[in-house]
């Protein structure tokens, strides 16, 4: 249906098949390296600013702080000056962010994310209420340092592919409107499938296209 309406499949597998053969373009990627080239293209969609910094905002946890010491995120009710978000059930918990416009620590949840200025990088000294000061970043910001490791030259060696498909493959789902990705059974019900499935997953959020019709991303075995 993609292709009658004017779309593009691209067809990642190992093996030349019946659904490579009916794809625009077969990707050869080696056996268990999913993970890797979407880790891949999500750093050349930071790096060449193709991400949607208003979807990563709004609506993931990337802008809420992590501490550096704990890799858990700050909860308001632990920060000095901050208190939890009026009005959430006692079973949920509000976060910490950096509001931009406000030039302040902000209390959030990530169930209502509005429209916002909350900073994606960063680090940031955030004050408790017991007195001491701990170092805090952006989940967006310790993204970006994790996929310092995922070049696109470093994921050509891992994936048997071409860097230079990398690049065009990640700046053609960054710009081409809607793009969902199938994640198939093959690679999902592996060791380390839902890691992979995270990494395909990052992509469509940093895109833009989860909630986008057309777009986002599903599992090919059951849709879970």
């Amino acid at each position: 249906y993609s292709q009658e309406a004017g779309g593009k499949v691209i067809y990642f597998d190992p093996n030349y098949s019946a659904s490579a053969e009916k794809a625009d373009e077969w990707v050869r990627i080696a056996p268990d390296s999913d993970g890797a080239f979407a880790l891949a293209m999500a750093k050349v969609i930071i790096d060449e600013g193709l991400y949607d910094a208003h979807f990563m905002a709004t609506y993931t946890d990337s802008p809420l702080l992590i501490n550096l010491e704990t890799g858990k995120r700050i909860l308001a009710d632990d920060v000095a000056g901050l208190a939890a978000t009026p009005g959430i059930p006692d079973y949920r918990s509000s976060f910490v962010a950096f509001d931009e416009a406000a030039g302040a620590l902000a209390a959030v949840t990530p169930l209502e994310l509005p429209d916002n200025s909350f900073a994606l990088t960063g680090t940031y000294d955030v004050p408790l209420k017991d007195g001491t000061t701990v170092q805090a970043k952006t989940g967006f910001q310790l993204l970006v340092e994790r996929l310092a490791d995922y070049t696109p030259e470093a994921a050509a060696e891992i994936c048997g592919i071409d860097a230079d498909d990398i690049v065009r493959i990640a700046r053609e789902a960054a710009t081409v409107k809607p793009m969902h990705i199938i994640f198939g059974g093959g690679t999902q019900q592996w060791y380390h499938g839902d890691l992979k499935g995270r990494a395909c997953a990052l992509v469509a959020c940093l895109t833009g296209n989860i909630g986008q019709l057309g777009g986002g991303i599903s599992t090919y075995v059951g849709q879970y």
